[in-house]
């Protein structure tokens, strides 16, 4: 790129991914329907997926619980943003709950406590929440190449597609640069 073309390819996927998250958060002010596409669609969980379900299911609950109560401790935008990410971590709660359902384990429906700390500043507790989504992409990204078939990878893939979407808005809300690199991994 040309020093006088202005952006970098980082900067302008950055800003053209966080713009289109905001358009979709936008225009998207309701939750989905109750049945969703994935109760319509017969998934294999087996044995060895279980654990792998349940530790996903954990991380879940705890960003929820994260979100709700940062809400209050955010400026405007951290709280509308915390208030939308809810939204997607209870829609993956429900559907990791459905899937270990389908394998024939009733999910937990507590991931125990969950405590941001002493994060008091909007800053710090943007900090914690991305710290929460990093570790939460990891999970994903460890989940999708354990997973024993191609049904459960992609839904597994989609939710850590959502998180990185999370993540990416997180990083620009604390001045960072979005898209820290073009591939998800849970390290940065």
């Amino acid at each position: 790129m040309s020093a006088d073309a202005g952006l970098s390819r980082r900067q302008l996927l950055g800003a053209s991914g966080a713009a289109g998250a905001a358009a979709l958060a936008a225009g998207c002010g309701v939750l989905p329907a109750k049945s969703s596409t994935l109760q319509k669609i017969a998934l294999t969980v087996d044995r060895p997926d279980v654990p792998i379900l349940e530790r996903l299911l954990r991380l879940e609950y705890h960003q929820a619980y994260a979100y709700t109560a940062s809400i209050p401790r955010l400026d405007a935008y951290g709280a509308n943003a915390a208030r939308w990410f809810l939204r997607h971590e209870l829609e993956h709660i429900g559907t990791v709950s459905t899937l270990l359902k389908s394998g024939g384990v009733k999910p937990n429906t507590s991931a125990g406590e969950f405590h941001l700390g002493r994060a008091g500043k909007s800053s710090e507790v943007l900090g914690v929440l991305h710290r929460l989504e990093a570790e939460t992409i990891g999970a994903y990204v460890h989940a999708v190449a354990k997973l024993s078939n191609g049904q459960l990878r992609a839904v597994a893939s989609a939710i850590l597609a959502n998180e990185g979407q999370h993540l990416s808005i997180l990083r620009r809300a604390q001045g960072l640069e979005p898209v820290p690199s073009a591939l998800l991994s849970g390290h940065e």
